[in-house]
């Protein structure tokens, strides 16, 4: 059994077009920008790489407008059949006024952000449904570059609805972090290392490089050198975009002597397993509402992706290869929903064991049960975006303490109150051990006070995380909390009878079983069941499952469950592919 494999892009209906400004009026030069936008260009149109004709890669240097840019961006997009590759390098520039992000021009005034190209016109043309590619790749070098994924904090342009779907989004830095350029190298910091895997080429790594394995390489080649880590977000399948060919292939390791067989699968599935359980299991201790506070004042604070990396550095990942895989779970997880990371890895444990379970049985194929579950997933996932009904302002609490902890709750309830639904609120620093909110007309502002630097930027990151949720249960609806709405939808799968139906059922009891352990009287999974198909749900205040409606009762955005759902799968179906050594 054979994982397909990936196609390159093809450079004749592909477009890309490279920005950057490397001397500016009022800001400082960034003379190594000049130098990236030569040397992607030219790797870009090299045949070794990728071989885009080079009328097909446009580069916009130095440009007196952004009407200039936004130009550019059109005609690549109207142009464009397979791909479309937009990359920018230079500053980037936070509007403190609304949060919005910004690309620095050369004239671009830091106190006069209108002088600035504003991202959400990028991200215009990306989602005009005129742009007829199918496939695009955004790749963002500059500080607070993360906020290409995260967006405003508005109710029309909510976190989280950046994302253009069928589009891969990699940025140098997270939301709150500024990109580097050494003064003594010949590129910035992340754009170097992206030319030297476009140059070196990926050891162990397929004959083409996909967007995640591109992703994965830099986060090695970046950590290793203690700089900043780059993000990455993939929507629907944006992670198998291919537009380099891998310059270390073929691999000398790679003695293909026959096809794979089934017989190799059980050991390799074992040992990528051991790996990805152990991470589930120590997720697992900080899973719930229960759990939160007490995680953000230990290594679990801050983002799914730091405390992922945490537990994987306390793991030897040559006997634990599976490991790898929880992580970047998580970080699909946090990335498309902001929430819900520790739900999905309790989902692809729970999956994966039934997996195997039917395997080792014999009972199925395992490509007809990889098959199945894909459909089946998508029928879930239908059935459980149905499910949702409107979230009331009473709940907006209870949903936030279920997300980050109940110290957040206030703030961002009271915010929220203050300038509804259709208002805008951000969060920034302030004077002061505490938060306070204050509020003009329609814009609410969070302050954040605290003992230090780090403590602020922490707590400001979970209330940014807080109000991204708040606003896609805004957007899409919610669920019961506690695992209900998962209880429901395996109730709803348990009448089909196919072994994918068997794995989805016995999935939908983890997360509720999970959490029923820290309830008092800890119901049995008949009790839970009965309980979600009531109606009844968990009262993160009291601690108890409840048919009351008081405003601490849990909900989940569904946006959340069905990204769980979505990513686990995916997680699921690598596990059971036999995966070659090293990756």
């Amino acid at each position: 059994m054979t994982v397909p494999a990936a196609e390159l892009a093809d450079p004749a209906a592909s477009r890309a077009v490279l920005i950057g400004t490397h001397a500016y009026a009022h800001l400082e030069h960034l003379p190594a920008v000049l130098r990236n936008l030569q040397e992607l260009s030219r790797l870009l149109c090299d045949p070794r790489h990728w071989g885009l004709p080079a009328g097909h890669c446009t580069v916009v240097g130095q440009p007196a407008s952004a009407s200039e840019v936004l130009d550019a961006l059109s005609h690549a997009a109207a142009e464009a059949r397979d791909t479309l590759l937009v990359y920018f390098a230079g500053h980037g520039l936070v509007d403190h006024l609304d949060d919005s992000f910004h690309l620095a021009l050369p004239n671009t005034r830091p106190d006069r952000m209108y002088t600035a190209l504003r991202f959400d016109d990028v991200r215009r043309v990306l989602r005009d449904p005129s742009t007829r590619a199918p496939r695009k790749v955004l790749i963002m070098d500059c500080c607070w570059s993360g906020r290409a994924m995260v967006g405003a904090m508005s109710g029309r342009d909510r976190a989280g609805q950046v994302a253009v779907a069928g589009t891969s989004v990699l940025t140098a830095t997270a939301e709150t972090r500024r990109a580097a350029a050494p003064p003594d190298e010949e590129f910035t910091a992340f754009t170097g290392e992206l030319i030297n895997i476009v140059n070196e080429g990926v050891e162990d790594a397929a004959e083409l490089i996909d967007m995640e394995s591109l992703y994965l390489a830099l986060h090695r080649r970046l950590a290793a050198r203690g700089r900043e880590l780059p993000q990455q977000s993939n929507r629907n399948t944006a992670a198998r975009i291919c537009v380099l060919r891998n310059a270390a292939w073929p691999r000398p390791s790679a003695q293909v002597t026959g096809p794979t067989t089934t017989e190799s699968q059980p050991a390799e599935v074992d040992d990528l397993a051991i790996g990805f359980s152990h991470i589930a299991r120590v997720l697992a201790r900080r899973y719930g509402p229960l759990g939160k506070d007490e995680a953000n004042d230990d290594w679990l604070r801050g983002s799914a992706g730091r405390a992922a990396e945490s537990i994987l550095a306390r793991l030897d990942t040559r006997l634990h290869p599976g490991a790898r895989m929880a992580v970047r779970l998580l970080e699909r997880v946090a990335e498309d929903a902001h929430d819900g990371t520790v739900t999905a890895i309790l989902l692809a444990d729970a999956m994966a064991t039934r997996c195997r379970e039917l395997i080792a049985q014999d009972t199925v194929d395992p490509l007809t049960l990889i098959r199945d579950l894909v459909r089946q997933t998508d029928v879930a996932r239908a059935w459980l975006r149905s499910s949702a009904v409107p979230i009331e302002d009473r709940q907006i609490r209870g949903l936030v303490a279920a997300a980050t902890g109940r110290r957040t709750a206030s703030a961002v309830a009271e915010a929220i109150d203050r300038v509804g639904r259709e208002g805008t609120v951000t969060v920034t620093t302030g004077p002061g051990r505490s938060w306070q909110v204050v509020s003009e007309g329609s814009t609410a502002q969070i302050r954040v006070g605290a003992a230090n630097e780090e403590a602020a930027s922490q707590q400001i990151e979970l209330l940014r995380k807080s109000v991204a949720i708040v606003h896609s249960a805004f957007e899409h609806g919610i669920v019961p909390g506690a695992g209900a709405g998962y209880l429901r939808m395996g109730n709803h799968l348990a009448e089909e009878g196919s072994p994918a139906h068997s794995v989805l059922s016995r999935t939908s009891t983890a997360p509720a079983l999970h959490l029923a352990r820290f309830v008092s009287g800890a119901p049995s999974l008949p009790e839970l069941t009965e309980h979600a198909l009531l109606g009844l749900s968990y009262d993160i205040l009291h601690e108890t499952y409840t048919s009351s409606d008081p405003e601490g009762q849990l909900f989940d955005p569904v946006h959340v469950l069905d990204a769980a759902l979505a990513q686990a799968t995916r997680t699921v179906i690598s596990l059971l592919l036999p995966l070659p050594s090293g990756t």
